[in-house]
């Protein structure tokens, strides 16, 4: 998928700040697959691409008018009418593909967010409510920090990956 990121969007959540570029890139990753997300990305990008062409339409003869008149005088009628056509395509095929890629990258990190925070959610003590995350899971149990109580990776609905251990601790996991 083409995009042009301005920011780390994992960045945006505390819980991923001891985590690595490529372990936060692997949990999103991982967010993401929960199903769905594609589907909502290309509507994006085709909507926004089909309501800025929709809105070309409406104000394309309005717009030549104007700018045959406003090169008429320097170029001549043919000459102005030709500039005209050629702005209009320019604009007609450029501004609907900015707009739906825009489009797209608004949707993009919404649902990312939304997706980061669904899987952070999952991630919690069933007891207190504090992250599990970079915890190391024994023989599919983790235990809470926090509270101290032993919870099932299967009863939260994870695996080992999910709860990202730390580098030094992965290989007693079996995650490398």
């Amino acid at each position: 998928m083409l995009r042009i990121p301005r920011s780390k969007i994992y960045r945006a959540f505390p819980e991923l700040d001891p985590f690595s570029d490529e372990d936060c890139q692997r949990f999103m990753q991982r967010a993401r697959s929960q199903g769905g997300f594609e589907v909502f990305i290309n509507g994006a990008l085709y909507g926004g691409g089909g309501a800025i062409l929709a809105i070309l339409f409406i104000v394309m003869a309005p717009l030549f008018t104007w700018l045959s008149r406003l090169f008429w005088d320097q170029l001549g009628r043919a000459r102005s009418e030709e500039l005209a056509i050629f702005i209009i395509l320019l604009l007609v095929g450029s501004l609907p593909t900015m707009g739906g890629l825009i489009a797209r990258d608004i949707v993009y990190r919404r649902l990312m967010q939304r997706a980061i925070n669904l899987q952070l959610d999952r991630i919690r003590c069933l007891e207190c409510q504090y992250s599990l995350l970079g915890q190391v899971a024994r023989d599919g149990r983790v235990r809470c920090p926090e509270c101290g109580a032993v919870v099932t990776l299967r009863r939260l609905g994870l695996s080992a990956e999910d709860l990202i251990p730390p580098r030094n601790r992965r290989a007693e996991v079996g995650l490398e």
